[in-house]
This record gives structure tokens, sequence and C-alpha cells, in this order.
């Protein structure tokens, strides 16, 4: 496997000598995909290049205004999954906890979501002015991460109260309530970075993990998604038909 693309050599041997024999051989490909790719994606170890990483600039969401998020994906196929070993820094697979993206403001202020297969939940870790809260998981009792899943997730702020509300679905399950938490945030939440917050990954710019990710949508101003209209905030899919012809 290289940058530019993929390899695949096939020879028989008649286990005697190091010549090819005679008889036939045949090699089946259960599925071969080609298209536009997942971004973003990280590069393995070994490759000389950087992770393919994927930030939206210009999100505006200020401390002084109602916000609110959705993003739709899907779970990639032939990637990482709910039974897939993850190497950490320290070369153990115990953690299986894929960072998807981070709200990012600066260094001292962001929201991550994680697909938490360890517990088989969503997780979310929040730092807000220099503070980085406790994780938190929630979900379905028996939540898997499989390929193919649909994946929705929405924010909703309020800046009267500080209050940050968000939910989940995975797979085409109702969606989850995380609950508000208060977080005044030090700064506006200007990029969605599709990676883990900066430091790790090939590119020292945060852990990359592949998805799909289809679509999404930000309003500003207005009354912002929480614990009440959580439940129905993918009610109308209309933010996955893009711009206008």
């Amino acid at each position: 496997m290289g940058n530019n693309g993929l390899s695949l050599a096939f020879q028989g041997n008649c286990g005697f000598a190091d010549v090819t024999d005679e008889n036939y051989g045949w090699l089946a490909v259960d599925v071969a995909m080609d298209g536009n790719g997942s971004l973003s994606y990280p590069q393995p170890p070994t490759q000389n290049g950087p992770d393919e990483l994927l930030t939206i600039d210009g999100l505006a969401l200020t401390t002084s205004s109602n916000w609110s998020l959705r993003l739709a994906g899907i779970h990639p196929v032939g990637n990482w999954d709910q039974y897939a070993d993850r190497r950490t820094a320290d070369d153990t697979d115990d953690d299986k906890r894929w960072p998807l993206f981070t709200v990012y403001g600066n260094a001292d202020n962001w929201i991550q979501l994680i697909a938490n297969c360890q517990d088989r939940s969503f997780r979310v870790i929040i730092r807000r002015s220099g503070t980085t809260l406790s994780p938190v998981d929630f979900g379905a009792e028996k939540q898997f991460w499989l390929q193919d899943a649909p994946l929705m997730v929405a924010m909703g702020y309020n800046a009267s109260t500080s209050k940050l509300a968000i939910g989940a679905s995975l797979g085409g399950d109702e969606v989850r309530i995380m609950g508000a938490a208060t977080v005044p945030f030090g700064a506006t939440l200007d990029q969605l970075r599709f990676r883990a917050p900066p430091a790790g990954g090939i590119s020292g710019d945060g852990e990359v993990v592949e998805f799909r990710w289809l679509g999404g949508e930000i309003e500003i101003g207005g009354t912002p998604l929480n614990d009440t209209t959580l439940p129905t905030a993918f009610a109308s899919l209309t933010f996955l038909d893009g711009p206008p012809p």
C-alpha cells in the first residue's frame, strides 16, 4: 500500500522448489470499492505523507449567540468498527475509543465527540476556559459501532444560560441525549475539525479516524436545540440536500 494506490501480486508455488507450477489458481475478491474516499483519514505510520486532514473554518459559534449544529455521516466499510483493535501510544489495544470530530475554538476551548467502542456508547469531552471536564458517556445500553451504520449528531448552545445540549443517534436508533452541561466557553468556536484536538497523530495535529461525513447544518440565533427538541432534531434531513442548483 502506498500513497498513490494499492498493488496486489499472486503467485503459485509447487512447494518443493522456487519455481511456478502448472496448476491453475483462482483469486476471489469479495468487494472492491473506489470513489471519492472518506475525508478525513489517517496514513499508516510507515507512510511518508501526512494524514488526510479535513477542517471547516468560519463557524462563528460565539458565546453571545444561540446556535445549533447538526451533522450526519455513515460508518466506513473495511475500516475500524466495534471489534477493531486500536493501538495507543504505548502500543496497547485496551482503549477502543475513536475520536471523530472536534468543534474547536483554541487549545483551551473545544467539544470533542468520540466513538466509545470500549463502553458501547458516545463519549463527549469538553474543554472550556482552560478546564477539561470529565468525559461523559451516553447512548443505548447495547450500542455497537458497525459498518454502514448512519450517525446523526446534534448540539445546541443557549447563550443566556451557557447551557450546551448534545444528542446523537447511531444505526437508526432514537436520538440519545447527553443532557445539558453548563459550559461558559472562553472563545468563539470557529472550526469543525474531523479529528481529535491538536497533538498526536502522524501529522501531530490530532489523531485522525476515517469516517464518511455526508453533510451538516449550523443555525445561529433563534431557539437552540435543547433536551426537549433534540429527539426530533433529525425529523427532517433537508440539510443533506446541499445548496440549491
